[in-house]
């Protein structure tokens, strides 16, 4: 099921076109829980995290925005891809915080959902 979903993303990476003017806001912090992860998009590098690995430097390329809708990118993270959405409310389902952006994480192992907010570097 995560090599299709890996695959899934890699296609929509593969069949999008970046465009500056629809980028997304950058730099996000995102995040999840259960389990607990987090990375910032921005820039060229960044760590996917978890409490028991501070994680290593990874690349971030090819920011893409998604040709078919609004409000939504994605980019590659290392071996993984990151899909985010410009959403009404994201809830991280443990704080009482609304976040402007919904996130999926895709990893070789795993696919997580969780959500992003605009940081100040």
């Amino acid at each position: 099921m995560n090599k299709i979903a890996l695959a899934f993303a890699a296609a929509l990476i593969a069949t999008t076109a970046c465009r500056a003017e629809t980028d997304p806001p950058a730099p996000l912090m995102c995040a999840g829980t259960e389990p607990f992860w987090n990375f910032r998009l921005g820039g060229e590098t960044t760590v996917i995290a978890t409490p028991d690995d501070p994680g290593t430097p990874l690349t971030i390329s090819d920011y893409r925005a998604a040709i078919n809708q609004r409000g939504e990118w994605s980019a590659k993270i290392g071996d993984n891809v990151a899909v985010i959405r410009q959403v009404e409310s994201c809830s991280d389902g443990m704080s009482d915080e609304e976040f402007p952006y919904a996130v999926t994480l895709v990893t070789p192992e795993n696919t997580l959902s969780g959500c992003c907010r605009p940081f100040a570097e």
